[in-house]
């Protein structure tokens, strides 16, 4: 399967702390038990805190390794699969091309290695499980896969194959690309489970934002959600021509576009140093609209490229 580009926004999942507080004669005259009370919720306040920062952080670590993926490119070429397919062409298990390429980012690949390691360091548990073991299984294999590339990666710049006739090369290219394939289809399941936990944080993100009368950001997560929702039905340009996703797709469209009215009506009343930042996403989602409609309507594949670009504008 092609790794779409698409990016996650990172999501704080940060509380306001409340705490209790008594007056007057009664207060006065149950003081101790108040005390008691008292201290009793601020300590499950704080583990509330504590737990949800916990978890905003270890989210934000995987949204990181998430990006440096489907961030990875190779001069025009983007993505896992299409950098695995740039590299398979070179058939360096039997060929000798004169400049044999990597394909393979191995900057990202540790950049993401390295947000990995930092969210196993973070447990949580509960609604991560899954992400988490994705995340353990994903990370042992990119280890792996990234010592094998860095090792065929100094080869081909120190051109050694000139020395011993692409022996090496011959020798390890086909354990190397075994292990890229599975990095892939590692890297699928882990993103599956990441876009469930995404969905999970937006909603709770929805519903602290619409308890506090934050009407605007809101109205953000519940389009951004809309959007991705599209690009998760629609998951390729080939689907295009699947009715049933198509009018599924349509309909979350809909959605969208309600979400839109109320982020444009509540970014109207609020006037201050942020509402560019929500003007900006109203703008780049139109838009994603806007390149919807050509999609559907001259089923161009291009137009879905700038649907995706649009969704990352958005979230950027």
């Amino acid at each position: 399967m092609e790794t779409k580009m698409k990016l996650w926004a990172c999501l704080c999942a940060g509380s306001l702390l409340l705490s209790a507080c008594g007056g007057g004669a009664d207060a006065a005259n149950n003081d101790e038990q108040q005390q008691t009370q008292t201290q009793s919720e601020d300590s499950g306040e704080d583990a509330g805190s504590s737990a949800e920062a916990k978890q905003a952080e270890a989210y934000n670590e995987y949204v990181s390794a998430h990006n440096n993926i489907v961030g990875m490119f190779y001069g025009s070429t983007k993505g896992l699969e299409p950098l695995l397919a740039q590299y398979k062409r070179q058939k360096l298990s039997t060929a000798t091309p004169k400049d044999p390429i990597m394909y393979l980012n191995t900057s990202m690949l540790r950049n993401m290695l390295g947000n990995l390691d930092s969210a196993s360091k973070i447990k949580v548990g509960g609604d991560f499980a899954a992400l988490e073991a994705a995340a353990g299984k994903l990370f042992a294999t990119g280890t792996q896969l990234k010592q094998q590339a860095d090792d065929l990666e100094a080869y081909f710049k120190s051109k050694k194959f000139m020395d011993d006739g692409y022996a090496k090369t011959k020798a390890d290219n086909a354990a190397f690309e075994h292990q890229w394939e599975k990095f892939n289809a590692e890297y699928e399941v882990f993103n599956v489970e990441l876009g469930k936990v995404e969905k999970a944080q937006r909603l709770a993100s929805i519903e602290r934002f619409s308890k506090a009368g934050q009407l605007r950001e809101a109205a953000q997560e519940k389009a951004l959600m809309s959007a991705n929702e599209i690009l998760e039905l629609i998951n390729s340009p080939a689907d295009i021509n699947n009715a049933d996703k198509m009018a599924q797709a349509d309909a979350q469209v809909k959605t969208l576009e309600a979400a839109l009215a109320e982020l444009n009506a509540a970014n109207g009343k609020t006037k201050d140093s942020d509402s560019y930042k929500f003007e900006g996403t109203f703008d780049n989602l139109t838009a994603f609209t806007g390149y919807w409609r050509e999609m559907k309507a001259n089923k161009d594949p291009s137009r879905y490229e700038n649907m995706v670009d649009s969704y990352n504008s958005a979230v950027r």
